[in-house]
């Protein structure tokens, strides 16, 4: 009885010794990298993207859980295919911690096609790229502005010396904009308008080439 008594302590020493062992172990497995993340803007279902009127549009995506920071990857579309134009993570840069991204000056141009995607680092590892999104980049024209003026506003914006003042159905916007020696306005700062019906037609738009 006294081996027996024995053995069986022995083997609940070595039950839970082993169940020590596979803890810790489990405690050392690392973190897994993040899932992909999920595109909020430029995204549409419509047949060639949705149509951004900026050449400077803001990429959004959501936050994802254990991400330490993000990349993005924007692709022009070619005759034959689309081929990468820039990239956050192939510049050198730090990859981004915020979830939108504003793309620099000098990328796209007026009616070009493009596509957008984003990935997730953490200190295990890139995700896999999120889902392709397309947009086309389309800047007015003055005499297509004025359409989109008259269609949408009471009457055409008065322009001073520093600013840009639309009459909107729904009341007044005043937007900073500037002008050139010959008083016509020149690429300025973003319209970001959010007054009834004007917030799509003036949202991310610029008012000038």
């Amino acid at each position: 009885m006294i081996n027996d008594f024995i053995m069986s302590k022995l083997m609940a020493i070595t039950v839970l010794m082993v169940a020590v062992f596979f803890a810790g172990c489990a405690g050392m497995v690392p973190t897994p990298p993040p899932q992909a993340p999920l595109p909020l803007e430029p995204k549409s279902n419509v047949s060639g993207g949705e149509t951004v009127y900026t050449l400077q549009p803001v990429l959004q995506w959501q936050t994802v859980p254990g991400a330490e920071g993000y990349a993005i990857y924007v692709n022009e579309q070619t005759p034959r295919d689309y081929r990468l134009i820039y990239s956050t993570k192939d510049r050198g840069q730090p990859q981004l911690h915020a979830t939108s991204f504003r793309l620099p000056p000098n990328l796209l141009r007026d009616g070009g096609h493009y596509r957008w995607n984003v990935r997730a680092w953490n200190s295990s590892g890139w995700s896999p790229y999120s889902r392709s999104y397309e947009f086309r980049v389309k800047i007015y024209a003055d005499r297509e502005l004025e359409s989109v003026v008259r269609d949408h506003l009471q009457r055409a914006p008065e322009v001073d010396d520093r600013n840009i003042r639309i009459i909107a159905r729904d009341g007044d916007i005043t937007l900073s904009g500037c002008l050139n020696t010959r008083r016509q306005i020149d690429l300025a700062n973003e319209v970001t308008a959010s007054v009834g019906g004007v917030h799509r037609v003036y949202n991310d738009l610029r008012v000038c080439r």
